[in-house]
C-alpha cells in the first residue's frame, strides 16, 4: 500500500511538471503581462518565469526527469520481484512508458494548453519555490549545457524579450485580418522594422 501511494505521489509531481511547462511556454507574453499589471495574484509569478525561460525550462526538467525516472524504478523493482528480472523488467518498460506518455505527459499537457493562464498562474508559485529550493542544481545543468554549446560552437541564447520582432510582426498581420487595422495603419506599422 505504501508503494502505490509514492507512486501516485510522484505520478502527481510529473503531472503538475508537465502542465507548468506546457501552460507557461504556450501563454502569450502579453497577455501574461496584461494580467500582471491588471493585479491577478500569481500573474507576476508567471511573468518573471517566462521571461527567464532557461531556468524555467531546466527545473521543470530536472524535476520531472527524477519524478520520472522514480517511478520507472520503483515499478520495476516491484514487477521484477514479482515476475522474475526478464518478464519484470520487460512489462516495467511497456506499462511506464504507457502510463507516464498518458497520463503524465498528454493529459496533463493537453488541459494546460487549453486552460494555458489558469494553469501557468495556478503552478508559477510552486514552481518559483521548486526554482529557490534547487538554485545551485539548475545553476550546473545551465552551465554545464551552455559549456558545451560553447564547445560546438553555438551560443547560449540570451534571454528571450517580452515579445520579439517576430511575434509583433504577426501581430501586426493578425490585427490587419480580424479588421484591427487599416492596410495603410499594416504598412506603417511595417515600416517601423525598416
Amino acid at each position: 500500500m505504501p508503494m502505490v501511494i509514492i507512486l501516485i505521489a510522484l505520478a502527481v509531481f510529473s503531472f503538475f511538471f508537465s502542465a507548468a511547462e506546457a501552460s507557461h511556454i504556450s501563454l502569450n507574453k502579453i497577455r501574461a503581462r496584461h494580467l500582471a499589471d491588471k493585479g491577478i495574484k500569481g500573474a507576476n509569478s508567471v511573468l518573471r518565469l517566462i521571461t527567464k525561460l532557461d531556468r524555467m525550462v531546466a527545473a521543470i526538467l530536472i524535476g520531472n526527469n527524477f519524478v520520472n525516472v522514480a517511478i520507472s524504478s520503483l515499478v520495476t523493482v516491484t514487477l521484477v520481484s514479482v515476475f522474475g528480472p526478464n518478464w519484470g523488467a520487460a512489462l516495467s518498460t511497456f506499462l511506464v512508458t504507457i502510463f507516464i506518455l498518458v497520463f503524465c505527459e498528454i493529459i496533463p499537457k493537453t488541459i494546460a494548453i487549453r486552460y494555458s493562464e489558469k494553469t501557468a498562474i495556478f503552478t508559477a508559485p510552486f514552481l518559483e519555490i521548486f526554482i529557490r529550493a534547487f538554485d545551485s542544481l539548475i545553476n550546473f545543468f545551465i552551465g554545464t549545457s551552455n559549456l558545451i554549446l560553447r564547445l560546438f560552437g553555438e551560443k547560449p541564447q540570451a534571454r528571450s524579450p517580452l515579445i520579439t520582432e517576430e511575434e509583433l510582426r504577426l501581430m501586426i498581420e493578425i490585427g490587419k485580418e480580424e479588421g484591427v487595422l487599416s492596410d495603410e495603419e499594416r504598412k506603417m506599422l511595417h515600416r517601423i522594422f525598416e
